[in-house]
């Protein structure tokens, strides 16, 4: 069949009732249709189709019956681009078919440039008004895929939009308009005006127009669950009076009675508690009567219905597992714009869902009703009023409430009906494994279902290039099963008494319990275990008694399992209580406070002493944000004049920043870090109060001035052991490194010993202002070196691009170099830190390098 390119309106309104008519075009007659009926034919495809013969306007006609309420649908297939000389008039309403005496409404496509879209107009005699319209442009060229709900009521016109190939893409629009005609009958047309080449472009389909009449039939039951062996589910055909669908005398099982109690799951959905139990596989009968709906239609007469008792069992921990995740949902790319959670039965058999819910960190949902779910299947939960978005999709249930999905991250729990957990995902926007997609418009999927316990292991980016699979397969998948016990990440002292064992995966809470499974050289004696909500990867040990402080001890593990049950292999590892820091032990080395969008900061610690040191008792605040402190709880110490790396997202940063040490990067507590300024403190707790032992009062104006865009950019200390309240000792991190070396030695840093101790110059003014007003406005080296050298004095930039070459001559003991603040090209610098580098070539051969900070002001 040949392929139409089109565009597609469709005004729908989704009751068809008898005081509307509806052609379809399956009988292939035009009788009731008038006017221009022979430029029109109904072609091979059951359309309706304009066959004229050259240049011209051709009109049909079909008689409706009107009330306040009323509703229109048409299919349009305009086979070329609309404009002001081919284009489409519905006439939804008017009530004459002569145009020129006639009043009512009209929709038309079809206008001068490139801004065509829909637009509705009231007539009458010599007035015509725009009503309103839709999104410019997305008629103005082909193919154009629209489809058009068009109802009236309440004085107001409702309009909804849906573009796109698969209509996902949805415009409402409403309409006020209280000069609705007022009469009971009127006319429907189609007016298409077209020039020759387009005489037979104009095609159309399901069209439906007239009033709605009001609703006079009473509710039914539509479908019945047993949910409990003394519990059924009702569910009926639409809304119902609230009290009559709780009345007790309304229901009569055979053989079982009237029920004991009503509980009211929705105004559609109840459930009936009986004394009797119901007999496995048994059919009964359901009577019910006296049942009215919201518009008050009584059910008078006796219905009744059969159902079967096949209860099926209830999921136990294991079976449902929570299997993809659409946290945010716009853009949507091809899937509607609704949050959505779809469990699967990863079972080898039928289960009930009835009772379970869905909760995050601060609230939970209503109640499922009863439902059976197959072995393997999978199950789409979202909003109550969102279960028409993805019925489509694949077996959806709406929840009422249902907690809102966080887009960066949140807490999500499966319970059972009793409110056990049945699984759980605390997911982050992190756990995206392609950057794009954290925006939004794309779900999370687990990729590995018999592994679910794994967390951001075992979750990543849906491929599917609508944004997800909801109701399908996952777009990755991998059934292996997880055979690998859990590995020791850390074991680290948080306290004389206490020691935290972190593990590289979620452990069993049972085992992690067992006494018997950690022994200690020297012999330590364990008071009690626990394990570290809510990623259950930490387990905390308390002792009966102290460790005692430079004593090495040894720890071996066994018999530990892991979520999936895997045992781990046996474990050994050392440990001990290390030095508490005291005020200028540790300080911030490198702040990462502007991260590209979606990913996580970062803070870097500097262990400026010749000892390992402990950081169970160290706190973080940001004091223009909060007055508490908040334990960094990372589990791992810091070893002597080296680095450590506190972050929410250890992947995300290890991704973000190639050139890193993965051992240095641990996940540690974060304070809130602002992209402008931040005042944040390092507190080591001593006893009952916690002392300030660094800080630092960081500006976005700290980085480089030559760097346009700072997101991303750490700003690094330039003197690791130098102060950290001293904007002179902070630049920007070099572009070669990825603009952040975390874990490692800063890109910027001046080793302050290097080479000699003493060096043989001194400088005045290490901080210039080269604005001739005679303050500050050159830079003196003074040189008093023992004997003559060669030198090579030159000015870089904070990234190692050279500024100035400043002197490149024979150097005399008692002689001096300026530098003025210009570059190469004789032009002043701008404002910002640079390296002053100093090579000295001597007779014998040997050379001495040295590097030292400066400053220039120059008001740039």
């Amino acid at each position: 069949m040949k392929h139409l390119k089109s565009v597609m309106l469709i005004l729908f309104y989704c009751h068809t009732l008898n005081a509307q008519w509806y052609d379809d075009f399956t009988s292939r007659s035009l009788q009731n249709w008038s006017g221009d009926t022979s430029q029109f034919i109904i072609n091979y495809e059951r359309k309706l189709q304009l066959v004229a013969t050259g240049a011209g306007v051709s009109t049909i006609y079909r008689r409706i019956e009107l009330d306040t309420v009323a509703s229109w649908r048409c299919t349009v297939d305009l086979q070329f681009s609309p404009s002001s000389s081919n284009k489409l008039r519905l006439y939804l309403m008017q009530d004459t078919m002569l145009a020129a005496a006639s009043s009512g409404y009209f929709v038309e496509i079809g206008e001068n440039g490139n801004m065509d879209r829909w637009r509705l107009f009231s007539f009458g005699p010599g007035q015509l008004i725009l009503l309103g319209q839709g999104e410019a442009g997305r008629m103005a060229i082909e193919p154009i895929l629209f489809r058009f709900k068009c109802t009236r009521k309440n004085e107001q016109w409702f309009i909804e939009v849906n573009y796109g190939k698969d209509f996902n893409d949805t415009e409402t629009v409403t309409l006020p308009d209280s000069s609705f005609l007022k009469t009971s009958t009127g006319w429907f047309g189609i007016q298409c005006i077209y020039t020759a080449t387009r005489a037979d472009k104009f095609l159309f389909d399901d069209i439906q127009a007239g009033k709605i009449p009001v609703d006079t039939t009473p509710p039914e039951i539509s479908n019945i669950n047993v949910v409990e062996e003394k519990e059924i589910a009702l569910e009926f055909n639409e809304d119902c009076d609230p009290e009559s669908i709780k009345d007790k005398k309304n229901y009569y099982v055979d053989s079982i009675g009237e029920p004991d109690s009503i509980i009211v799951i929705s105004q559609r959905i109840i459930h009936l508690q009986f004394a009797k139990v119901l007999e496995q596989e048994k059919a009964y009968q359901m009577n019910y009567s006296g049942i009215k709906d919201t518009k008050g239609n009584l059910l008078t007469v006796r219905k009744t219905q059969i159902f079967i008792n096949d209860l099926i069992p209830f999921p136990g921990v294991g079976d449902l597992v929570i299997n993809e995740i659409m946290p945010d949902p716009e853009p949507a790319v091809g899937l509607p714009a609704k949050e959505y959670i779809e469990i699967l039965n990863r079972s080898k058999r039928a289960i009930n869902i009835a009772g379970i819910s869905i909760g995050d960190a601060s609230s939970v949902s209503g109640s499922s009703p009863g439902c059976k779910i197959e072995a393997g299947q999978i199950v789409i939960i979202c909003r109550s009023e969102d279960t028409s978005a993805f019925k489509s999709f694949g077996r959806t249930i709406g929840l009422i409430p249902m907690p809102s999905l966080n887009n960066e991250g949140d807490e999500i729990y499966l319970y059972d009906r009793n409110d056990e957990i049945l699984d759980k995902v605390i997911y982050s926007v992190n756990w995206h494994t392609d950057d794009s997609k954290k925006q939004g418009g794309y779900s999370l999927e687990l990729n590995k279902p018999n592994q679910s316990c794994k967390g951001n292991l075992v979750w990543s980016s849906t491929l599917n290039p609508a944004g997800g699979t909801p109701g399908r397969q996952n777009s990755l998948i991998d059934t292996t099963e997880d055979r690998q016990g859990p590995e020791l990440v850390s074991i680290t002292p948080i306290s004389e008494w206490e020691v935290r064992l972190i593990f590289d995966e979620p452990i069993d809470k049972n085992s992690c319990k067992s006494k018997d499974i950690y022994i200690f050289e020297p012999m330590l004696s364990i008071a009690h275990i626990s394990i570290e909500n809510p990623e259950e990867k930490s387990v905390v040990i308390l002792l009966n008694g102290p460790l005692e402080h430079h004593l090495k001890y040894h720890i071996r593990l066994s018999s530990l399992k892991d979520c999936s049950g895997n045992t781990t292999d046996e474990i050994d590892a050392d440990f001990g209580i290390n030095e508490q820091p005291k005020a200028g032990d540790i300080g911030f080395n490198e702040i990462l406070f502007n991260p590209y969008s979606g990913s996580a900061d970062y803070l870097e610690l500097f262990n400026k002493t010749n000892n390992d040191l402990t950081t169970g008792h160290l706190y973080l605040k940001n004091s223009l944000k909060e007055d508490h402190w908040t334990p960094i709880a990372c589990g791992k110490n810091i070893e002597a004049r080296s680095y450590l790396v506190l972050t929410a997202d250890v992947n995300n940063i290890r991704q973000e920043y190639p050139i890193h040490d993965d051992s240095k990067i641990v996940y540690g507590n974060m304070v809130p870090l602002d992209d402008d300024e931040g005042f944040i403190h390092l507190g080591q707790l001593d006893h009952d109060t916690i002392i300030d032992i660094d800080s630092v009062h960081y500006f976005n104006s700290w980085h480089n001035s030559l760097i346009n865009n700072v997101e991303g950019v750490a700003l690094e200390k330039i003197i690791e052991s130098g102060p950290s309240n001293d904007n002179r000792n902070w630049t920007s991190a070099a572009k070669s490194k990825f603009y952040g070396s975390p874990g490692l030695r800063n890109s910027q840093n001046i080793d302050i010993n290097a080479n000699n101790d003493v060096t043989p110059y001194t400088i005045t003014n290490k901080v210039i202002s080269p604005n001739n007003d005679g303050f500050r406005d050159i830079l003196l080296i003074e040189f008093h070196q023992a004997k003559d050298s060669k030198s090579n004095i030159r000015i870089y930039d904070p990234t190692g691009n050279l500024v100035s070459i400043v002197y490149q001559d024979r150097i005399s003991p008692n002689e001096s170099v300026t530098w003025t603040g210009l570059d190469s090209e004789g032009k002043i610098v701008r404002s910002g830190n640079y390296i002053l580098d100093i090579v000295l070539v001597y007779a014998d051969g040997t050379t001495d390098h040295y590097k030292t900070s400066i400053t220039v002001d120059s008001g740039k």
